[in-house]
């Protein structure tokens, strides 16, 4: 059965129920902030702990893992672009009797440039024997080719026969 409370008794208890949802808020506010300063005390606050970056190993995953985010942003702008039609610009018409060659290029029409990782990288072609490409310097391609079977040569060697290798040597 429902119980009949006058106008003060109701601004009372609302008063109550106010107070209360005030003070939880400030407890969920104090236990964030403690959880915060405990957290930055770890060493994990805005990379002010430079314990983290003691080899050249970490500081090299962690640029690449920044590198990586920043080329997926890039790679998503692209493509919601390119899909959405966003920031389109009107292209100047030229007329046919123009004939001159326009040397401005829009930097949006670059396809040089890929953000897609998989296409980033080039392949090297590695010919075996005395297999050159044509139109490229010949001093560099062995120079390449050189490097590639010493590094080769090296992740297949045992310690044993480095040390080997280098008493012949001398």
């Amino acid at each position: 059965r429902p119980k009949f409370l006058s106008k003060e008794e109701r601004a009372k208890l609302a008063i109550q129920k106010r107070q209360q949802q005030v003070a939880q808020q400030r407890e969920s506010h104090q236990a964030e902030k403690m959880a915060r300063r405990q957290f930055e005390d770890e060493g994990h606050g805005g990379g002010r702990d430079r314990r983290r970056y003691d080899n050249f190993e970490e500081r090299e995953k962690h640029r690449e893992a920044l590198m990586a985010e920043k080329d997926h942003s890039k790679e998503l702008e692209v493509i919601r672009n390119r899909y959405l039609g966003l920031n389109k610009k009107k292209k100047k018409v030229r007329k046919i009797s123009d004939r001159k060659f326009v040397f401005n290029w829009d930097a949006g029409e670059d396809t040089s440039v890929d953000f897609n990782p998989l296409y980033k990288s080039r392949h090297q072609i590695q010919m075996f024997g005395r297999g050159h490409i044509a139109g490229i310097d010949l001093k560099s391609q062995k120079k390449n080719a050189s490097e590639f079977y010493t590094d080769l040569l090296d992740e297949r060697r045992t310690e044993e026969e480095k040390q080997m290798a280098e008493y012949d040597s001398l």
